[in-house]
């Protein structure tokens, strides 16, 4: 229950950080209802509520398959993840101008699938990249497969 409330405090958190950015930059309460009643606040708002429901049904439909693995080579852990990451120029996912168009998602899963030796995985992954709180250019979705080498100090 620790690792549930340390995740999703921390996503609230960066929400609640968020929400204050885009109050900020449209100036005040009236700004602020106006961007959530609008094309852009509206999708950015659908798109995070979203974004953090599948995340919770995730989480929790791993967890409860985690309590019954007993493998020690195939699917020994899932990683989710999310994140905000802040481009140095404009985002290649987000249109410019805007209340932001630098802060982009970074969402996605992990899956071991199997050992390749002791510290080598292959891994399957999901990624989302889309404007945070700015309007969609280019948001992608991505499935694929990694290599990965865990460094264990």
């Amino acid at each position: 229950m620790n690792n549930f409330i340390a995740f999703f405090g921390s996503i609230a958190v960066v929400v609640a950080l968020l929400l204050g950015l885009v109050y900020l930059r449209t100036g005040g309460v009236s700004g602020f209802k106006a961007y959530f009643t609008t094309g852009e606040g509206k999708g950015a708002a659908a798109s995070a509520v979203l974004a953090i429901a599948v995340i919770a049904g995730i989480v929790l439909a791993m967890y409860s398959v985690s309590s019954h693995a007993e493998n020690d080579k195939w699917f020994k852990y899932t990683d989710v993840y999310f994140g905000v990451d802040y481009t140095k120029k404009q985002s290649p996912q987000c249109d410019s101008g805007g209340v932001d168009d630098r802060l982009t998602s970074s969402i996605g899963i992990r899956q071991h699938v199997v050992a390749l030796a002791d510290d080598v995985d292959l891994l399957a992954s999901y990624n989302h990249h889309s404007c945070v709180i700015g309007s969609d250019r280019n948001g992608y979705d991505g499935v694929g497969a990694m290599v990965n080498w865990r460094f264990n100090w």
